[in-house]
């Protein structure tokens, strides 16, 4: 990367005037940082290391700058000139060559472009959405699965080595599973024609039942109080009667509860499965909790807590030393009085599976309302032998979908959560990935519904698809009207000196730092941003740089036909990233 050559140029500049006795930094250690600003008078790109090493050299930042500028090589090879701005600011203005180079780079390189070795020998898992097994893939866990999956291609594009892991909590001592069982065991009776006793609200607010005996089977059926009631189990349950019949009607409540508690979560992950596919997004992996369980490693890890002293028996009750290991504010029960673990003790048993299978770094993807569980899960990683500090918690916020204004809410029969395959039908899945990672996952996404099916520069998936589609157009009439396109290497890059151009190559010169930008910053809101302005200087280029207009010279529509070329492979590689598609046409 040009980035990385200026670095180098650098370093060398601050080696040279410490041999020279220019400057003194006393065998202090320092990064040079180099960005382009802002504006672009102020040149091409800029670095701060004279503010850096200030306090070793002793001397005021400015004064840094001018002597590290004195030993760089201006005029010759790369740099143009240098300015030293503000408190010591180093501004680099380059020579056009440089620019032109990138249009041979991204020419040859094509789907390459844009990758680096930075996390080369990483083994990296992403753990997200893992959204229970007990209703539909929602719209807040959309913006988890795009999050994750972008990122996934951000840290390959980077040299990692990452898999992606769905983490399904169906372990054999679940309370929501139980319930998901005998909700579907009643929405399957329900199918069948018997009469299911639904709770009400008193006019005190409590629950209450009618108690009415079933008219068919003269017995009483009562849906679990705090069971689900979203109708997305009659669909199933329809289902399971299509292929058992009543085979399961005469069955006792017992064994009709434990049936369903099997057939329930095997049916709702392949609903998942189904929804998350619609939406671009392929799992290596779906871990079952209960995997642990018939393993004997949440068991296991409870012993090996014990062996390594951070669990200690209270009130009946084995207790974790979350204090001791973490920022928790209380320790916290690992196996309760009856002898049934928590999630703390499963969770961290998970966590040292995946260490085990051979990964240094783990991410995992939570809603914020996971925030105070952060702790705790960091703590059951220390006292396993494991380093905290490789596991990444990623707090995503809430999603707002809008539409004419007003927020969109869920309804009865979804169980008043709205499901991403309904938000996919809707928008299109290039529309719902994109707007789900137009911000960081930091800020509440507001999605605007009207807005993502517009097709004008407002709405910014369009505009970005737009960008790829217009170069595309442009390439498709060149070969029209029988102008090959010629490989960047061979054309004449010199000829491509208008302001317009060169802006263009700027942008286009700036993708591989922003995808390693994006993958270092667990940001790809970041190449949203970034694939706009691409989209603005390609439309400032393409109205006062015509390419095949007649009277334009062959060596220079040859040089813009390259550029546009470029510019579709970027915004191509971009869109890939993202997990959306870069359209020929619109």
């Amino acid at each position: 990367m040009i980035t990385d050559q200026l670095a180098a140029i650098v370093r060398d500049a601050v080696a040279a005037a410490q041999s020279a006795g220019d400057l003194s930094i006393n065998g202090h250690a320092f990064d040079v940082t180099l960005e382009p600003p802002k504006q672009k008078q102020f040149g091409d790109f800029a670095t701060n290391v004279a503010l850096v090493l200030q306090k070793p050299s002793g001397l005021q930042g400015r004064e840094v700058a001018a002597r590290i500028v004195k030993h760089l090589p201006v005029g010759e090879g790369l740099i143009d000139r240098v300015e030293v701005a503000g408190p010591g600011f180093m501004n680099f203005f380059l020579k056009p060559d440089w620019l032109h180079d990138t249009l041979v780079t991204v020419d040859e390189q094509d789907a390459a472009y844009g990758s680096n070795d930075s996390r080369k020998g990483e083994r990296t898992l992403i753990e997200f959405v893992s959204a229970n097994p007990t209703g539909p893939i929602s719209v807040v866990n959309g913006r988890a699965a795009v999050l994750g999956d972008s990122l996934a291609n951000l840290l390959r594009a980077s040299g990692a080595e990452v898999s992606k892991e769905f983490y399904i909590n169906d372990a054999l001592n679940s309370t929501q599973i139980d319930k998901l069982g005998e909700s579907l065991a009643m929405r399957y009776l329900e199918q069948l024609g018997h009469a299911i006793d639904f709770p009400e609200e008193d006019g005190d607010g409590k629950t209450v039942y009618a108690g009415t005996t079933c008219a068919l089977c003269a017995k009483y059926h009562p849906f679990p109080e705090d069971g689900y009631f979203g109708l997305y189990l009659v669909d199933i349950a329809t289902r399971v009667v299509s292929e058992a019949g009543n085979s399961l009607e005469n069955l006792t409540h017992e064994e009709r509860a434990a049936k369903f508690r099997e057939i329930a979560p095997s049916e709702m992950i392949a609903q998942q499965q189904r929804d998350l596919r619609a939406f671009g997004v392929e799992f290596d992996n779906w871990f079952f909790e209960s995997s642990l369980y018939k393993a004997g490693k949440v068991r296991a890890a409870i012993e090996e807590m014990k062996a390594r002293g951070y669990a200690y028996e209270k009130d009946g009750a084995l207790w974790l030393k979350t204090t001791e290991l973490s920022k928790d504010e209380k320790d916290r029960v690992l196996v309760r009085s009856t002898d049934k673990e928590t999630y703390i003790a499963a969770d961290a048993a998970y966590h040292k599976d995946k260490f085990d299978r051979g990964y240094n770094r783990l991410i995992d993807i939570w809603g914020a309302d996971h925030h105070g569980y952060v702790e705790r899960l960091k703590a059951g990683i220390a006292a396993l032998g494991n380093d905290p500090d490789k596991c990444e918690i990623i707090l995503t916020q809430m999603v707002l979908l809008v539409r004419n204004g007003e927020p969109v809410r869920g309804g009865k029969r979804t169980g008043n959560i709205i499901p991403l395959i309904e938000l996919i039908n809707e928008v299109g899945r290039d529309a719902a990935r994109f707007y789900n990672v137009l911000n960081s996952y930091e800020t509440t996404a507001v999605f605007d519904l009207d807005l993502a099916k517009k097709q004008s520069s407002d709405n910014p998936v369009w505009y970005a698809q737009y960008a790829h589609a217009r170069c595309a157009n442009v390439l498709r009439k060149a070969a029209e009207k029988g102008v090959a396109i010629v490989p960047a290497r061979q054309v004449k890059r010199p000829l491509l000196t208008h302001e317009k151009e060169l802006d263009l190559l700027r942008r286009l010169a700036d993708y591989p730092g922003e995808v390693k930008a994006a993958a270092d910053l667990i940001a790809p809101h970041r190449l949203t941003s970034y694939v706009r302005e691409i989209g603005q200087t390609l439309h400032q280029f393409y109205e006062e740089c015509p390419a095949l207009r007649e009277d334009v010279d062959p060596d220079v529509r040859d040089a813009r036909l390259a550029l546009f070329n470029a510019t579709r492979i970027v915004v191509r590689n971009l869109l890939g990233l993202l997990g959306v598609t870069a359209l020929e046409q619109m």
